[in-house]
Order: C-alpha cells, then structure tokens, then sequence
C-alpha cells in the first residue's frame, strides 16, 4: 500500500493495470523480457520520456529523486509531522534520518509548547506547600 497515494491517482493506476491484465504478482515496470526493469533503465525509458511528454518546460531538472523531496515537503505542508512516519513511508531505518533531510521543513511554531508549559508553571504555583506534601 502507498499511504500517500490520492485516491485519484490510485483510480487511474487500477485502470492501467486493468487494461494490461496485470495481476497482484506482476511488476509494474518491466523489462523487455518481462524481468524486473534496473532503475538506469527505468529512468531512460520510462521517466525521461513520460517527463519530457509532460511539457514541463525544464524537464531535464525534474529526477526521481526531486519528486521524492517533494513528495515528503507535501506530506508536510498537509500536516504530517511525525518523523517516524516519514521516514516509514521513505524506506529509513530511522527517524533520524527523515528529521536531518527534511526537519527544516518542519513547522517552528511553538505557540501551543509555550502555551502548555506556561499553564503547567501556572497550575504549579498555585499549589501550596502542604498540598506538595500530600503529592508524594
């Protein structure tokens, strides 16, 4: 399953494989003689001819790669957050990896931390010392 995947897209994939009878165990891109397709290959035949097809006008900058990056910068923008999630749906073995290639993309606004330790000092102060007795 591809978690990111628009409902969209997903319609439009099933119909491609429908049309080419492809079942369950059959590679999406394959080889001339059926095999797996090496990824130098995909590139050339697939890739470059379906972005080059696409009158993006400087089609020569567009890599899977940079698809890859703004995949994950949407993924953000629609509000996912979490680290491990991200680095999930990439293939990393870590979060670590997600938050040091992608972290700058992370919101900084840290109103609502402020806001929740601000209250949590607050609730603290109001407590009286015999109640912080009774605490422990």
């Amino acid at each position: 399953m591809i978690p990111t995947l628009t409902s969209g897209v997903g319609d439009r994939l099933t119909a491609m494989l429908t049309e080419r009878g492809t079942t369950g165990s059959d590679l999406l891109f394959q080889g001339q003689r059926g095999g797996p397709m090496r990824p130098v290959n995909w590139r050339g035949r697939v890739f470059r001819s379906a972005v080059r097809d696409s009158g993006i006008e400087d089609w020569a900058a567009i890599t899977p790669h940079s698809l890859r990056h703004g995949a994950v910068a949407g993924w953000i923008a629609a509000g996912v957050t979490d680290g491990y999630l991200i680095s999930r749906w990439l293939g990393h073995g870590s979060p670590a990896s997600a938050y040091r290639l992608y972290g700058h993309l992370l919101p900084v606004d840290t109103s609502g931390v402020t806001a929740a330790l601000s209250k949590a000092r607050s609730d603290a102060e109001s407590i009286t010392p015999a109640e912080v007795l009774q605490l422990g």
